[in-house]
Protein backbone atom coordinates (compact mmCIF):
# COMPACT_ATOMS: atom_id res chain seq x y z
CA UNK A 1 0.00 0.00 0.00
CA UNK A 2 1.46 3.57 -1.12
CA UNK A 3 1.06 6.39 1.27
CA UNK A 4 0.12 9.40 -1.13
CA UNK A 5 0.43 11.79 2.05
CA UNK A 6 0.84 12.74 5.67
CA UNK A 7 -0.69 15.43 7.12
CA UNK A 8 0.02 17.22 10.87
CA UNK A 9 -2.32 19.06 12.76
CA UNK A 10 -3.04 20.43 15.85
CA UNK A 11 -4.59 17.38 16.83
CA UNK A 12 -1.99 14.76 15.40
CA UNK A 13 -2.40 13.73 11.82
CA UNK A 14 -3.33 11.17 9.63
CA UNK A 15 -2.02 9.18 6.66
CA UNK A 16 -3.22 9.29 3.24
CA UNK A 17 -3.13 5.67 1.96
CA UNK A 18 -3.79 4.59 -1.97
CA UNK A 19 -5.97 2.09 -1.67
CA UNK A 20 -7.84 0.39 1.09
CA UNK A 21 -6.23 -2.33 2.93
CA UNK A 22 -6.75 -5.48 0.86
CA UNK A 23 -7.32 -7.86 3.92
CA UNK A 24 -8.05 -7.53 7.66
CA UNK A 25 -4.68 -8.70 8.35
CA UNK A 26 -3.44 -5.57 6.17
CA UNK A 27 -6.30 -3.59 8.04
CA UNK A 28 -4.29 -4.70 11.35
CA UNK A 29 -0.81 -4.47 10.76
CA UNK A 30 -1.62 -0.40 9.26
CA UNK A 31 -3.67 0.31 12.64
CA UNK A 32 -0.49 -0.97 14.70
CA UNK A 33 1.71 1.12 13.53
CA UNK A 34 1.40 4.57 14.73
CA UNK A 35 1.37 3.20 18.56
CA UNK A 36 4.06 0.82 17.74
CA UNK A 37 5.99 3.45 16.63
CA UNK A 38 4.86 5.96 19.61
CA UNK A 39 5.34 3.61 22.21
CA UNK A 40 8.67 2.23 21.08
CA UNK A 41 9.61 5.90 20.46
CA UNK A 42 8.93 6.60 24.11
CA UNK A 43 11.00 3.23 25.24
CA UNK A 44 13.95 4.63 23.49
CA UNK A 45 13.17 8.08 25.52
CA UNK A 46 13.27 6.21 28.60
CA UNK A 47 16.12 4.76 28.00
CA UNK A 48 18.08 8.12 26.65
CA UNK A 49 16.51 9.86 30.00
CA UNK A 50 17.77 7.19 32.08
CA UNK A 51 21.07 7.20 30.41
CA UNK A 52 20.95 10.86 31.18
CA UNK A 53 20.74 10.92 34.88
CA UNK A 54 17.41 12.44 35.05
CA UNK A 55 18.55 15.72 35.66
CA UNK A 56 19.22 18.70 34.12
CA UNK A 57 17.61 20.19 30.38
CA UNK A 58 18.69 16.67 28.26
CA UNK A 59 17.27 14.27 30.51
CA UNK A 60 14.28 16.42 31.35
CA UNK A 61 12.87 17.06 27.96
CA UNK A 62 13.80 12.82 27.56
CA UNK A 63 11.51 12.08 30.16
CA UNK A 64 8.55 14.71 28.70
CA UNK A 65 9.29 13.18 25.54
CA UNK A 66 9.05 9.58 26.96
CA UNK A 67 6.03 9.95 28.94
CA UNK A 68 3.94 11.91 26.21
CA UNK A 69 4.84 9.11 23.33
CA UNK A 70 3.74 6.46 25.79
CA UNK A 71 0.41 8.23 26.63
CA UNK A 72 -0.06 8.88 23.15
CA UNK A 73 0.19 5.62 21.79
CA UNK A 74 -1.55 4.01 24.66
CA UNK A 75 -4.66 6.57 23.62
CA UNK A 76 -4.20 5.59 20.23
CA UNK A 77 -5.33 2.32 20.98
CA UNK A 78 -8.77 2.83 22.50
CA UNK A 79 -11.45 0.58 20.31
CA UNK A 80 -13.25 3.43 18.74
CA UNK A 81 -12.83 5.19 15.34
CA UNK A 82 -10.62 7.10 14.15
CA UNK A 83 -8.14 5.87 16.49
CA UNK A 84 -5.65 3.40 15.50
CA UNK A 85 -7.62 1.32 18.42
CA UNK A 86 -11.02 1.45 16.59
CA UNK A 87 -8.58 0.30 13.06
CA UNK A 88 -7.74 -2.70 15.23
CA UNK A 89 -11.70 -3.58 16.06
CA UNK A 90 -12.62 -2.87 12.04
CA UNK A 91 -10.04 -5.53 11.50
CA UNK A 92 -10.87 -8.07 13.96
CA UNK A 93 -14.70 -7.39 12.85
CA UNK A 94 -13.57 -7.82 9.25
CA UNK A 95 -12.04 -11.17 10.09
CA UNK A 96 -14.63 -12.37 12.28
CA UNK A 97 -18.01 -11.10 9.95
CA UNK A 98 -15.81 -11.33 6.68
CA UNK A 99 -17.67 -7.63 5.54
CA UNK A 100 -15.15 -4.96 5.99
CA UNK A 101 -18.17 -2.17 5.63
CA UNK A 102 -20.14 -3.70 8.47
CA UNK A 103 -16.70 -3.99 10.78
CA UNK A 104 -16.53 -0.55 9.74
CA UNK A 105 -20.26 0.73 10.73
CA UNK A 106 -19.47 -1.19 14.22
CA UNK A 107 -15.84 1.03 14.90
CA UNK A 108 -17.82 4.06 14.12
CA UNK A 109 -20.44 3.36 16.40
CA UNK A 110 -18.18 2.51 19.22
CA UNK A 111 -15.59 5.53 18.14
CA UNK A 112 -18.72 7.73 19.16
CA UNK A 113 -19.31 6.07 21.96
CA UNK A 114 -16.23 7.08 23.08
CA UNK A 115 -15.77 10.70 21.87
CA UNK A 116 -19.46 11.10 24.04
CA UNK A 117 -17.63 9.48 27.16
CA UNK A 118 -14.16 11.80 26.46
CA UNK A 119 -17.18 14.61 26.28
CA UNK A 120 -18.49 14.00 29.61
CA UNK A 121 -15.53 13.47 31.48
CA UNK A 122 -14.25 16.86 29.75
CA UNK A 123 -17.56 18.64 31.28
CA UNK A 124 -16.94 17.06 34.67
CA UNK A 125 -13.29 18.12 35.01
CA UNK A 126 -14.69 21.83 34.56
CA UNK A 127 -16.95 21.56 36.53
CA UNK A 128 -14.46 20.31 39.34
CA UNK A 129 -12.63 23.32 38.17
CA UNK A 130 -10.06 22.07 35.67
CA UNK A 131 -10.21 24.16 32.89
CA UNK A 132 -8.37 21.34 31.36
CA UNK A 133 -11.31 19.51 30.88
CA UNK A 134 -12.31 21.57 27.72
CA UNK A 135 -9.29 20.27 25.82
CA UNK A 136 -10.66 16.69 26.73
CA UNK A 137 -13.99 17.40 25.33
CA UNK A 138 -12.70 19.20 22.46
CA UNK A 139 -10.83 16.00 21.71
CA UNK A 140 -14.18 13.95 22.51
CA UNK A 141 -16.16 16.31 19.80
CA UNK A 142 -13.50 15.51 17.21
CA UNK A 143 -13.84 11.84 17.99
CA UNK A 144 -17.38 11.81 17.14
CA UNK A 145 -17.26 13.87 14.65
CA UNK A 146 -14.81 12.44 12.68
CA UNK A 147 -16.24 8.75 13.90
CA UNK A 148 -19.56 9.66 12.01
CA UNK A 149 -17.54 10.73 9.06
CA UNK A 150 -16.01 7.52 9.02
CA UNK A 151 -19.38 5.68 9.20
CA UNK A 152 -20.93 7.74 6.54
CA UNK A 153 -18.41 6.40 4.11
CA UNK A 154 -18.76 2.70 5.61
CA UNK A 155 -22.11 3.27 4.38
CA UNK A 156 -21.78 4.17 1.15
CA UNK A 157 -19.43 0.68 0.42
CA UNK A 158 -22.91 -1.19 0.66
CA UNK A 159 -24.18 0.90 -2.31
CA UNK A 160 -21.59 -0.30 -4.37
CA UNK A 161 -23.14 -1.40 -7.99
CA UNK A 162 -26.69 0.73 -7.59
CA UNK A 163 -27.35 3.59 -9.42
CA UNK A 164 -29.72 6.34 -8.70
CA UNK A 165 -32.59 4.86 -10.82
CA UNK A 166 -32.39 1.84 -8.73
CA UNK A 167 -33.60 4.17 -5.29
CA UNK A 168 -34.62 7.41 -6.27
CA UNK A 169 -39.05 8.24 -5.94
CA UNK A 170 -40.00 8.24 -9.30
CA UNK A 171 -42.83 10.74 -10.56
CA UNK A 172 -42.09 12.97 -7.91
CA UNK A 173 -45.16 15.67 -6.94
CA UNK A 174 -43.63 19.06 -8.73
CA UNK A 175 -43.59 22.60 -7.75
CA UNK A 176 -43.80 25.34 -9.30
CA UNK A 177 -41.00 27.93 -8.13
CA UNK A 178 -43.64 30.88 -8.13
CA UNK A 179 -45.93 29.59 -6.26
CA UNK A 180 -46.25 31.01 -2.61
CA UNK A 181 -45.92 28.78 0.69
CA UNK A 182 -49.53 29.47 1.81
CA UNK A 183 -50.81 27.80 -1.49
CA UNK A 184 -48.40 24.87 -1.47
CA UNK A 185 -49.09 24.37 2.37
CA UNK A 186 -53.35 24.82 1.38
CA UNK A 187 -53.07 21.92 -0.74
CA UNK A 188 -50.36 19.56 1.40
CA UNK A 189 -51.94 16.66 3.79
CA UNK A 190 -49.50 15.70 6.64
CA UNK A 191 -51.39 12.69 6.34
CA UNK A 192 -50.14 11.88 2.45
CA UNK A 193 -46.54 13.39 2.44
CA UNK A 194 -44.08 12.83 5.35
CA UNK A 195 -42.56 15.92 6.49
CA UNK A 196 -38.78 15.02 5.10
CA UNK A 197 -39.60 13.92 1.95
CA UNK A 198 -38.39 16.22 -0.59
CA UNK A 199 -40.43 17.84 -3.61
CA UNK A 200 -38.10 19.42 -6.75
CA UNK A 201 -39.33 22.46 -7.88
CA UNK A 202 -39.43 23.56 -11.97
CA UNK A 203 -39.40 27.37 -13.46
CA UNK A 204 -41.48 28.70 -16.14
CA UNK A 205 -39.79 26.62 -18.95
CA UNK A 206 -40.31 23.27 -16.69
CA UNK A 207 -36.67 22.67 -15.43
CA UNK A 208 -35.38 21.71 -12.04
CA UNK A 209 -34.84 24.87 -9.77
CA UNK A 210 -34.66 23.67 -6.60
CA UNK A 211 -35.90 21.40 -4.19
CA UNK A 212 -38.10 21.98 -0.87
CA UNK A 213 -39.46 19.37 2.15
CA UNK A 214 -42.99 19.86 3.74
CA UNK A 215 -40.54 21.24 7.04
CA UNK A 216 -38.63 23.88 4.75
CA UNK A 217 -42.15 25.46 4.40
CA UNK A 218 -43.50 25.32 7.70
CA UNK A 219 -40.09 27.06 8.94
CA UNK A 220 -41.87 30.04 7.26
CA UNK A 221 -43.33 32.47 10.13
CA UNK A 222 -47.16 32.33 9.37
CA UNK A 223 -47.45 36.41 8.32
CA UNK A 224 -45.08 36.24 5.91
CA UNK A 225 -45.96 32.44 4.01
CA UNK A 226 -48.38 34.33 1.65
CA UNK A 227 -45.89 36.60 0.51
CA UNK A 228 -42.68 34.50 0.33
CA UNK A 229 -42.37 32.20 -2.87
CA UNK A 230 -41.02 28.41 -2.97
CA UNK A 231 -38.04 30.52 -5.09
CA UNK A 232 -37.33 32.93 -2.38
CA UNK A 233 -36.64 29.96 -0.11
CA UNK A 234 -34.12 28.54 -2.41
CA UNK A 235 -32.11 31.38 -3.67
CA UNK A 236 -31.32 32.21 0.51
CA UNK A 237 -29.16 29.21 0.94
CA UNK A 238 -26.12 28.80 -0.52
CA UNK A 239 -24.67 26.19 -3.25
CA UNK A 240 -26.89 24.88 -5.98
CA UNK A 241 -29.19 21.72 -5.47
CA UNK A 242 -27.82 18.90 -6.45
CA UNK A 243 -29.08 17.18 -10.02
CA UNK A 244 -28.14 14.01 -11.16
CA UNK A 245 -28.99 11.52 -14.41
CA UNK A 246 -30.83 8.05 -13.42
CA UNK A 247 -27.81 6.13 -14.27
CA UNK A 248 -25.18 8.35 -12.06
CA UNK A 249 -23.66 5.54 -9.57
CA UNK A 250 -25.41 6.35 -5.69
CA UNK A 251 -21.44 5.67 -4.08
CA UNK A 252 -20.16 8.64 -7.22
CA UNK A 253 -23.13 10.90 -5.73
CA UNK A 254 -22.88 10.12 -1.74
CA UNK A 255 -20.64 12.39 -0.84
CA UNK A 256 -22.48 15.17 -2.91
CA UNK A 257 -25.65 14.51 -1.52
CA UNK A 258 -24.51 15.28 1.79
CA UNK A 259 -22.71 18.24 1.28
CA UNK A 260 -25.90 19.56 -0.36
CA UNK A 261 -28.82 19.54 1.91
CA UNK A 262 -29.41 15.70 1.69
CA UNK A 263 -31.52 16.02 -1.74
CA UNK A 264 -31.05 15.30 -5.13
CA UNK A 265 -33.03 16.15 -7.79
CA UNK A 266 -32.54 13.23 -10.63
CA UNK A 267 -33.24 15.04 -14.31
CA UNK A 268 -33.67 13.75 -18.14
CA UNK A 269 -32.06 15.12 -20.61
CA UNK A 270 -33.99 18.33 -21.23
CA UNK A 271 -33.06 18.90 -17.23
CA UNK A 272 -36.75 18.22 -16.02
CA UNK A 273 -37.44 16.47 -12.79
CA UNK A 274 -38.12 12.33 -13.00
CA UNK A 275 -37.40 11.59 -9.32
CA UNK A 276 -36.04 13.36 -6.06
CA UNK A 277 -33.64 10.97 -4.00
CA UNK A 278 -32.69 11.82 -0.40
CA UNK A 279 -29.84 10.89 2.51
CA UNK A 280 -32.83 9.29 4.13
CA UNK A 281 -32.97 6.67 0.89
CA UNK A 282 -29.54 6.13 0.85
CA UNK A 283 -29.20 5.28 4.59
CA UNK A 284 -32.47 3.02 4.16
CA UNK A 285 -31.03 0.90 0.86
CA UNK A 286 -27.46 0.69 3.10
CA UNK A 287 -29.60 -0.99 6.29
CA UNK A 288 -31.10 -3.29 3.69
CA UNK A 289 -28.07 -4.53 2.25
CA UNK A 290 -26.40 -4.82 5.70
CA UNK A 291 -29.52 -7.23 7.11
CA UNK A 292 -29.16 -9.21 3.64
CA UNK A 293 -25.67 -9.91 4.08
CA UNK A 294 -26.21 -10.98 7.57
CA UNK A 295 -28.90 -13.26 6.22
CA UNK A 296 -26.68 -14.47 3.43
CA UNK A 297 -23.90 -14.72 6.03
CA UNK A 298 -26.39 -16.64 8.62
CA UNK A 299 -27.28 -19.19 5.47
CA UNK A 300 -23.70 -19.79 4.38
CA UNK A 301 -22.73 -21.25 8.25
Amino acid sequence: MQVKGITLWMLGGFTELDGRSPSPHADALVAVAGPATSIGLGAVSALLAWWAGGSGLLGAGLSWLASISILLGVFNLLPGAPLDGGRLLRALLWWRYQDRARAGRVAARVGRVLGFVLIALGFLEVVAGSFLGLWLAFVGWFIVAAATAEGQLDQVEGLTGLQVGDVMEPAPTVLAEWWTVEQVLAQASPDEQPVARAFPLVDFAGQAAGALTVRDLERVPVGRRAETRLRDIVRSRRGQPLLTRREALLTKIAGQLRQRGGIAIVVDDDNRPIGVLTSDDLARVARSSERDGRKSASLSI
